[in-house]
């Protein structure tokens, strides 16, 4: 059970929780298209996104129903916003439901490795290239 309780604590756990609730308040809140103030430091002192520059916007996009601009401002918005909102909603079931996610999560972690590392690594292969690709066509 140890493990488990590892495993739940990584993922399920006070940061994990505070971290989707905070996300998803930011988002319900955040204006889709932006609020016009410049928060990427990475675009402030490199000129260029950074990979997840258009995430908020995205996930704004979504929760308002306005997929097609989702898409435009990062591909990657909605599935982490469904990732947030599993686990917020996770946060607030009974502590035995939420140990069998758990358990399931650890018992299929073999498979969860795999989807988090393809995950991780589409995410970064999408911003290096968006960079790249912006270095080369800067837009104006």
């Amino acid at each position: 059970m140890p493990a488990i309780r590892s495993c739940q604590s990584r993922w399920f756990g006070p940061v994990s929780i505070f971290v989707a609730w905070l996300a998803l308040i930011v988002t319900f809140i955040h204006p889709p298209h932006g609020t016009g103030v410049q928060i990427c430091y990475m675009q402030a002192m490199a000129g260029m996104p950074c990979p997840g520059c258009g995430i908020t916007r995205s996930m704004s996009s979504a929760v308002h129903g306005m997929f097609a601009e989702s898409w435009s401002y990062h591909p990657f918005g909605v599935p982490i916003l469904l990732l947030f909102i599993a686990t917020a909603g996770l946060s607030i079931l009974p502590r035995t439901l939420r140990q069998r996610v758990a358990a399931k999560v650890f018992h299929n972690s073999k498979a969860t490795n795999i989807v988090y590392i393809v995950f991780v690594t589409a995410f970064v292969t999408f911003g290096v290239a968006r960079s790249v690709l912006y270095l080369i066509y800067p837009i104006a």
